[in-house]
């Protein structure tokens, strides 16, 4: 471990060595306080000195806003007539199960996608192997 400066703060923090090159490097204090600056770096390009817990949180919370931004409207049109003539918990569970399905919808996509990146390194690897 070496000691790097945050990408946000300044403050001094511990990095990985295979981690010292990233772009950014962002202290666990400005993950948890500094959230809005955090996003806006490149996760590919940044080493984050927080746990994998609150990693996950931001992740998921991130997610979470990017799919009401994008979905809930569409979501709100188709639902809103069935909507209206139920109960306060059957409205609840509606929009529940929505979200869901979208998350889980993007789950996949996401894996699909990994699959995908994995195949192309194989083969990749694959074609530079094969002389």
């Amino acid at each position: 471990m070496r000691k790097v400066n945050c990408s946000i703060c300044g403050g001094g923090m511990l990095c990985p060595e295979s981690m010292l090159k990233a772009k950014h490097h962002v202290c666990g204090e400005c993950f948890e306080e500094r959230p809005d600056k955090v996003v806006k770096l490149d996760p590919a390009k940044t080493y984050l000195g927080a746990g994998e817990e609150a990693i996950d949180e931001m992740m998921a919370d991130g997610m979470a806003m990017g799919l009401a931004d994008t979905a809930f409207d569409e979501i709100w049109k188709e639902a809103k007539k069935h909507l209206k003539g139920l109960a306060e918990k059957e409205r609840a569970r509606h929009l529940f199960e929505a979200g869901a399905h979208l998350a889980i919808l993007c789950m996949l996509e996401g894996a699909r996608a990994d699959k995908r990146r994995m195949e192309r390194g194989r083969a990749g690897k694959n074609a530079c192997h094969s002389g």
